[in-house]
């Protein structure tokens, strides 16, 4: 049987971290925050695989001065919430909006981003994800399900165009 390995870099590998250390029920919160930072630090990229006959752990909450405790970690991993904020702070990579397309399609994309509740946030999202919206809906007042459904939109054209540019 092939191991499924993952090459993690970037943020998948400080939010992986950061998870990893957050579910050892065995670390103070500090601990926690103090070995992910330094871990983050340290290491460039990761090679991580889903080990079948490992128990899944039950996550455990995070101290509000660990900077990013949203998911990213690699797919098996244990869910947390699909939008992550710490103290306060919306996580515009709760999730990827590409990968959630296409693993789930346009219904369970739309799923996901009903957990978003703030216009501002899911523009934030786009945005940051490189998805672009129509303009008339990058400001101002709109209803949050017209812009839920031009996201759903930006992203199914933008997986059709890297299709067509690649093939």
């Amino acid at each position: 049987m092939k191991d499924k390995t993952l090459k993690l870099s970037g943020h998948a590998k400080d939010r992986f971290l950061e998870r990893f250390f957050a579910e050892d029920t065995g670390l103070s919160p500090d601990d926690v925050v103090r070995l992910a930072e330094r871990s983050k630090a340290t290491f460039t990229t990761l090679r991580v695989r889903k080990l079948a006959a490992y128990p899944a752990r039950q996550p455990r909450q995070l101290s509000a001065t660990t900077p990013d405790a949203g998911s990213g970690a690699p797919p098996g991993a244990v869910e947390t919430p699909a939008v992550a904020t710490t103290a306060g702070k919306f996580d515009a990579y709760a999730f990827g909006l590409v990968p959630t397309f296409q693993r789930e399609g346009r219904d369970g994309l739309l799923s996901k981003l009903g957990s978003v509740e703030n216009l501002d946030h899911l523009r934030q999202m786009a945005k940051a994800q490189q998805i672009v919206l129509p303009q008339e809906l990058r400001a101002g007042t709109h209803p949050i399900e017209a812009v839920r459904g031009a996201i759903a939109d930006a992203v199914a054209k933008r997986i059709a165009d890297r299709r067509a540019a690649a093939g």
